[in-house]
């Protein structure tokens, strides 16, 4: 945007331009959620009707992106199919797009991949014959999880092994004593 200024004698002068930038289709409040180690969920907020879709970038530097999808307009989420690997970082941006024109980028997303290892670990229910343990999962990554009692200072032995997809199990007789340790 600029303007001219003309003086009664027909003299011109003119303003430096301005550079607009209207925004108004930039979507917003992007997040991250990781569902497990091969599923991630995009979620943001569309602000605008006249985009034709989103593009989504990703980066393992969160510097150098590279475009990874584009979904539909009238969009607000995208689930990431993938092999998201341990100790890895992962970030993403997503703009919207119409015709030739681009919006500018959403705020950047960033999560750091780690496997660990089950928390609150706890006993739920015990008698003389058996326990029932129970824990949590953070990231929902496991695969399986191996139950293993110790008794005093005696080297940790499997019992169960069990799905990624199970929080408890139930262990009976001969592994259940006052002096026994367990771990997840």
């Amino acid at each position: 945007i600029y303007a001219k200024a003309y003086d009664a004698d027909g003299n011109v002068s003119t303003s430096a331009v301005v550079i607009v930038r209207i925004l108004r289709f930039t979507p917003n409040t992007l997040r991250l959620t990781f569902q497990n180690d091969t599923s991630a969920v995009l979620q943001w907020n569309d602000v605008s009707s006249i985009e034709s879709g989103f593009e989504i970038e990703e980066s393992n530097d969160g510097v150098n992106f590279t475009s990874r999808m584009v979904v539909p307009a009238d969009t607000t989420y995208a689930v990431l199919l993938d092999s998201f690997y341990n100790d890895s970082s992962y970030y993403y941006r997503v703009r919207a797009i119409t015709g030739g024109s681009r919006s500018e980028y959403s705020n950047i997303v960033f999560e750091k991949v780690e496997f660990v290892p089950p928390t609150n670990v706890r006993i739920t229910y015990m008698d003389e014959d058996s326990a029932r343990i129970e824990w949590d999962d953070p990231h929902n990554f496991a695969q399986q999880y191996d139950v293993e009692t110790r008794t005093d200072e005696s080297p940790f032995v499997r019992v169960k092994r069990i799905s990624g997809n199970t929080r408890s199990v139930m262990i009976w007789n001969r592994l259940i004593n006052l002096n026994t340790e367990k771990q997840v």
